[in-house]
């Protein structure tokens, strides 16, 4: 009764096709004067480690004065030049299988996400609320996901100044962060904290802190910190299973929260991984690893489903346990995130950008 067969027999079938092996294997990417430059040092390093070889073996033949000092000099360059030539050699693999890591992160933040937006959410509204409150909260709990993308698209807004008077120019995005930064402390007076006008300002100044750090985080950053999004789904986990510890908040208000946090973080780390592997894909042949990307991240949400569906089966309630699984899942993810520029050469070499 599971679907993971099926889901499996997909993810088979996609990756027997020609587009997914040209992409696996790194025939697909745009090549880069880089690699070359790294297959030029290779040559190099083997060729002078052939030439010490030869002079070592000379040296322990003919057994002159000294030999041996100097056969010692010779074994230790010959390792040196062998381990800068594994690690060039590794470099040059990983700049080769670019797209391949990148259609990986890509089906892995889908395998994260999906599952709980589209599965795990109905269940956790209707668990709460019952089947006829369901359909509001989890309104809540999509529209809390979509805000925390909200925040970060406002930050990486570039918009046109326009000049007031007064004061001068200004950025267009800044008013569009303000309402969002307003947005949030109603949000939080109407639904999370509903009449507190402490909470409100504090939501507001809140969001005007995350926009400000969105607005300093390059590609890198945001792949590299996909995992802490993810990590706030511990909050209602907690909340759900220890009620006293955290009384002022209830699990629907940690759930809009963390998906807050979730959403802020998934939506720009996703777009940094596409268009890296548009902007690495071949040109001309762009629309078949896309659509050997594409059909892999479906089967990828397919298997996510599957195991969900399989580990709520399992479990007697579901939840709150379904949440620590799912936390449990995330901190794998997000440890494999936060590696991950190691396998996407090109990316921004810091996690934020410099002030100008």
């Amino acid at each position: 009764k599971s679907t993971l067969p099926i889901a499996g027999a997909l993810l088979y079938w996609v990756s027997r096709t020609e587009g997914f092996r040209d992409l696996w294997n790194g025939t697909g990417r745009e090549p880069l004067e880089e690699e070359k430059a790294l297959e030029r040092r290779i040559h190099e390093h083997q060729a002078d480690i052939v030439m010490m070889e030869a002079e070592l073996k000379r040296l322990e033949s003919e057994k002159a004065a000294g030999w041996e000092e100097e056969a010692r000099r010779l074994g230790s360059e010959i390792a040196s030049k062998q381990a800068e030539s594994r690690s060039l050699s590794g470099e040059l693999h990983r700049s080769r299988t670019r797209l391949r890591s990148a259609m990986l992160f890509i089906a892995l933040s889908a395998l994260l996400l999906y599952p709980l937006q589209y599965f795990s959410l109905p269940l956790i509204a209707e668990v709460l609320v019952g089947k006829v409150g369901k359909g509001l909260l989890l309104g809540n709990l999509l529209g809390s996901l979509f805000f925390g993308n909200l925040i970060a698209n406002s930050a990486q807004a570039r918009l046109p100044d326009i000049r007031l008077p007064f004061i001068g120019r200004v950025p267009i995005q800044r008013f569009i962060q303000a309402g969002v930064s307003l947005m949030a402390g109603v949000w939080v007076f109407t639904r999370l904290m509903p009449g507190s006008l402490l909470a409100a300002g504090a939501a507001s100044l809140g969001a005007a802190a995350l926009i400000a750090l969105a607005g300093r985080l390059t590609n890198r950053g945001w792949i590299k910190l996909f995992g802490a999004g993810f990590a706030a789904i511990w909050l209602p986990a907690v909340v759900w299973a220890f009620p006293t510890l955290l009384p002022f908040l209830s699990v629907p208000a940690a759930m809009m929260i963390s998906l807050l946090a979730i959403g802020m973080f998934y939506g720009p780390a996703f777009v940094a991984l596409t268009s890296y592997f548009q902007a690495n894909a071949k040109q001309g042949n762009m629309g078949r690893l896309i659509g050997a990307q594409g059909s892999f991240f479906n089967s990828a949400v397919s298997l996510g489903y599957g195991l969900i569906s399989m580990a709520a089966a399992l479990m007697s309630p579901a939840l709150p346990s379904l949440l620590a699984v799912i936390g449990a899942a995330a901190a794998i993810g997000g440890v494999a995130f936060w590696f991950a520029p190691r396998f996407l050469p090109g990316l921004p070499a810091s996690m934020t950008e410099k002030k100008s």
